[in-house]
């Protein structure tokens, strides 16, 4: 209905819907820009987002990343995402982004 105030709570799953949108927007943009880089991407469901991997052509060696995207600069980390992050160590990134609109 145009012309009708909308209600507090209906406001706020708007925002809510909006800021879910933009960050799987995120998301899947830092899946592409990996996976442009080389990388495998397999999507992960907690305490990151997706996991990166590929194998250097001159050593051999594998590199594992695990990468955890927000699309706010500010963004906080959940309590999970803290634990994996110090568990993981410097293979744990998080890609923070601006916003989209």
């Amino acid at each position: 209905m145009f012309g009708q105030p909308r209600s507090e709570k209906q406001r706020k799953r708007d925002q809510l819907a909006t800021n879910q949108e933009n960050g799987l927007r995120k998301q899947r943009m830092d899946e592409l820009n990996y996976s442009i880089q080389g990388y495998k991407v397999i999507r992960r469901k907690t305490g990151y987002d997706f996991e990166a991997t590929r194998t250097n052509a001159f050593t051999g060696k594998k590199e594992h990343l695990y990468v955890e995207s927000k699309s706010s600069p500010n963004a906080p980390l959940r309590p999970l995402q803290k634990k994996m992050q110090k568990k993981k160590g410097m293979n744990y990134r998080v890609e923070r982004g601006g916003f989209f609109v």
